[in-house]
């Protein structure tokens, strides 16, 4: 790989990462399964940078899952985001399951 095809193809990836960091910085409603996850990560005290080093999941996951995606998610992703929190999946399911009687 040349030094012009890295330089390019870093730009890509810091374009793909403000992408990421816009869409993060949007919320996702109160009350839902994605800013319930997302309160996980903040209590773990992890920036998403951090988050996106701990988890091994790409930005875009993150960021979908924290701003409205989470209900699509599947079970393998999501116990990646809760074993980066430091949490169990069964407990990040419970709580949210008792915040919504």
């Amino acid at each position: 790989m040349t030094q012009k095809d890295r330089i390019a193809l870093a730009k890509k990836e810091l374009a793909k990462a403000k992408d990421a960091l816009a869409e993060a910085k949007r919320s996702a409603p109160d009350g839902s399964f994605s800013a319930h996850l997302k309160k996980y990560r903040k209590a773990a005290d992890m920036t998403l940078e951090d988050f996106f080093n701990v988890s091994g999941l790409y930005s875009s996951v993150v960021c979908r899952l924290e701003c409205g995606g989470a209900d699509n998610a599947g079970l393998s992703t999501l116990t990646r985001y809760a074993n980066a929190c430091g949490v169990p999946l069964s407990r990040i399911f419970k709580e949210w399951e008792d915040s919504q009687k």
